[in-house]
């Protein structure tokens, strides 16, 4: 089975070697490796043409953002599922790529584990959710780090929309399993180590992520929007999950996230 690993890289000269060397390790060969860099001005373009013999397509040039980048690697992708592991995210193990092939793969989305660097902390194990639910989106997502993509799909379900600075790979996600009924499965492969320093993690790009998730919403699910502004971590939830420093903020955030949990189930059962 031939997979097509895409990264994306702006300015990222250090976080882009660890990648390509985490790829170019890998035991399994029957891969292709696509690297989109955005025109960079670090190094990153010279970086390049020194692996170039270990990358099947490469270009840096200017791009309209992550998504637009995402969108060029997809179109040259030619394997039947394609991985992203952009620049500062790792392949767990030289032996990723081979655990992933057998697993006997046929589910249109697959997602793995995780391990996700949160500030220099102790990399937390984020396993893949076993089965898939709404809920698992009003939540948070599945972590496109650790999740392959039939190709194939992109056709189908549309490229990633570049009209949206953060949350286009949720969208995606959501259209494909909720309004496209494709299949998911879950795999108990840890896949990669996550750069969790990315604009979607940046508490400053909060607000954006979820003015764009209700936009999303309301455009496909607008009677679930209720819901969503009930249970996504809105204002104060934000407010108090950021100042936990504070005894007294944490277990008001603690209370409040149980409280919104048991509603949750209660009305969904």
């Amino acid at each position: 089975m031939k997979l097509s690993i895409i990264t994306i890289n702006l300015n990222n000269y250090s976080g882009l070697e660890k990648t390509i060397t985490s790829v170019i390790n890998q035991d399994y060969q029957q891969y292709e490796y696509i690297v989109i860099d955005g025109g960079s001005t670090d190094g990153s373009k010279e970086l390049l043409e020194k692996y170039c013999k270990k990358i099947n397509y490469c270009v840096s040039e200017t791009d309209h953002g992550i998504y637009s980048a995402m969108n060029k690697g997809i179109k040259k992708a030619t394997g039947e599922y394609c991985l992203f592991v952009n620049s500062g995210d790792v392949l767990y193990n030289s032996n990723v790529l081979t655990d992933i092939v057998n697993q006997n793969l046929k589910a249109d989305i697959i997602t793995g584990n995780a391990f996700v660097n949160r500030n220099n902390k102790k990399p937390q194990l984020v396993k893949a959710p076993e089965n898939i639910s709404f809920y698992t989106f009003f939540q948070h997502t599945i972590l496109h780090q650790a999740t392959l993509i039939r190709i194939s799909l992109f056709k189908k379900v549309g490229y990633y929309n570049e009209n949206l600075r953060i949350v286009a790979d949720w969208e995606f996600f959501i259209k494909a399993l909720f309004l496209n009924h494709l299949s998911y499965k879950a795999i108990n492969v840890t896949i990669s180590v996550f750069d969790n320093s990315g604009i979607s993690s940046q508490t400053e790009n909060f607000h954006i992520s979820l003015r764009e998730r209700d936009e999303v919403l309301q455009k496909y699910f607008p009677y679930f929007i209720n819901d969503y502004q009930l249970l996504q971590p809105h204002s104060t939830f934000i407010f108090l999950q950021h100042n936990q420093k504070s005894p007294v903020l944490r277990n008001i955030f603690t209370f409040s996230t149980r409280i919104v949990n048991k509603v949750f189930k209660i009305f969904s059962r």
